[in-house]
């Protein structure tokens, strides 16, 4: 369970480092326009995290499925 939360926590702050580089990059290219606001940020940032995070439980659902 541990390692769980550990690897959640790491995919967060994987997800996030990844979408403030991604704003950071649309500013830096003359594109703010595309840029989230920091709460954007935030809210896509979870967006992103809950999807990978569905996808992690429905592979692991398969995986036992198939013992």
């Amino acid at each position: 369970m541990a390692s769980d939360l550990n690897n959640l926590a790491t995919l967060l702050n994987d997800v996030a480092k990844r979408e403030k580089e991604r704003n950071e990059v649309l500013i830096d290219i003359g594109f703010a326009d595309f840029a989230f606001s920091d709460e954007g940020l935030i809210e896509e940032t979870i967006r992103v995290f809950n999807a990978r995070y569905k996808q992690i439980i429905n592979e692991r659902v398969l995986e036992s499925m198939t013992l």
